[in-house]
């Protein structure tokens, strides 16, 4: 795996590699990786799937919820019985 890195990296730079790393890392270890991309290898393409993750929980909250609020408002509509 290193020796591809480090051909890839030769052959078209440094933004050529990325890391995606798991949500569930320590701080610590997030930061190691964090400073291994951008200090050693040079690079800013590093990101976790917190954000995918994430995502698809606020489009199905937003898919649930959606009647209980006006967009842009986080006042609740008043529902008829």
């Amino acid at each position: 795996m290193a020796e591809k890195f480090k051909a890839a990296i030769a052959e078209h730079g440094p933004d050529s590699v990325a890391f995606y790393l798991s949500g569930q890392l320590l701080t610590e270890d997030y930061c190691v990786s964090n400073t291994l991309m951008k200090g050693f290898i040079g690079s800013a393409n590093i990101d976790t799937n917190s954000r995918l993750c994430m995502a698809f929980a606020v489009a199905g909250h937003l898919l649930r919820c959606r009647h209980l609020a006006d967009r842009g408002s986080r006042t609740p509509r008043q529902h008829k019985r």
